[in-house]
């Protein structure tokens, strides 16, 4: 097959990559953040995200995780929300505290996901994603954390842990 997309890219990019030069998506995401410290990262709605702060917001909320949510590595975390700036914080973060991500975009699989996954769940979720009131109602959730919109990096609220 002819890689014709190859053409595209910008000189020093190489073709292939070294799958051996990164121990892990966390060595990866370490040494880039190291590397690119005062770069954005991310970009969304007129505000951006540094490398230093998606490293400091993203091991913050690692430890919220484990320290203060009290999780376990190996926990699944479900992510409701669109494409803000709070998605790579959270997304990392959960990474780095050694938990799986499980991505929720529909009502239908979000409700397979959380029905089959079995507890402990943390759903962070977006204001816009919160239009079904009913959700809460047949979802295990320990903690549902809704980010506003236009917050971007301000912070997640959080409620009280929902019954389990």
């Amino acid at each position: 097959m002819e890689k014709i997309w190859l053409q595209s890219y910008p000189a020093g990019v190489p073709a292939e990559i070294d799958l051996a030069e990164f121990a892990s998506l966390n060595d990866l995401f370490e040494r880039t953040v190291a590397q690119y410290t005062a770069r954005p990262a991310f970009t969304n709605m007129g505000a951006s995200l540094s490398y230093a702060e998606l490293d400091r917001l993203s091991r913050d909320f690692a430890a919220y995780l484990q320290n203060g949510l009290k999780l376990r590595r190996g926990a699944r975390v479900a992510l409701m929300m669109p494409n803000l700036l709070q998605y790579p914080v959270c997304l990392f973060g959960i990474w780095r505290a050694g938990m799986v991500v499980v991505n929720c975009f529909s009502q239908a699989w979000r409700r397979w996901l959380v029905i089959s996954a079995g507890k402990p769940w943390l759903s962070m979720r977006s204001a816009v994603a919160t239009n079904s009131p009913a959700f809460s109602a047949w979802t295990p959730l320990l903690l549902v954390s809704a980010t506003p919109f236009g917050s971007q990096s301000s912070g997640m609220r959080c409620s009280a842990p929902a019954p389990v």
